[in-house]
């Protein structure tokens, strides 16, 4: 967040089990940089697509002002990232919104689970999406362990961590 640049920052990409802190990490990341003055959009894929299928319809298949609009952020953050159904409409909106954040050189910040890669993967259409946010989101974080959901923290111990 100390060196963060719009528009030449490194993406990020967080992959790992559930309740392992990805979406709690990146979301403290947006806080920091709204913190700075940055704009952030924290929202799921699946999320958009519904917003931007429904605009598409709307609007005779022109997406390009939510297209626009989503790249104005300074920072975009996809939370559980393959957990969207889709349609053949639904791939290419999908496609065309990280293609407009890679052209747009929007940063980005997504978690996934690793079996949700999987899946996607498995989606011939998907493949060039996959690769620009490989292109987008430098900066890989592989989350292990098991769930920290439910468990008690520690708050002694993260104060002393933050001192």
């Amino acid at each position: 967040c100390k060196t963060f640049s719009p528009k030449s920052s490194s993406g990020i990409s967080m992959i790992g089990a559930v309740g392992t802190g990805k979406t709690t990490l990146l979301a403290g990341i947006c806080n920091e940089l709204i913190n700075n003055g940055y704009s952030c959009l924290f929202t799921t894929l699946s999320s958009l697509l519904d917003k931007f299928s429904g605009y598409a319809y709307d609007n005779a298949g022109n997406i390009t002002p939510l297209l626009n609009w989503l790249t104005s952020f300074d920072f975009v953050v996809l939370d559980d990232l393959g957990r969207e159904t889709y349609t053949e409409k639904r791939k290419e909106i999908a496609f065309r919104i990280i293609d407009a954040l890679l052209n747009n050189k929007v940063v980005v910040g997504y978690t996934a689970n690793p079996e949700m890669i999987v899946k996607l993967k498995k989606i011939p259409e998907w493949n060039a999406t996959l690769d620009r946010l490989k292109e987008i989101c430098k900066i890989s974080f592989k989350f292990e362990g098991n769930s920290l959901r439910g468990r008690e923290v520690n708050t002694d111990a993260i104060n002393q961590a933050s001192l």
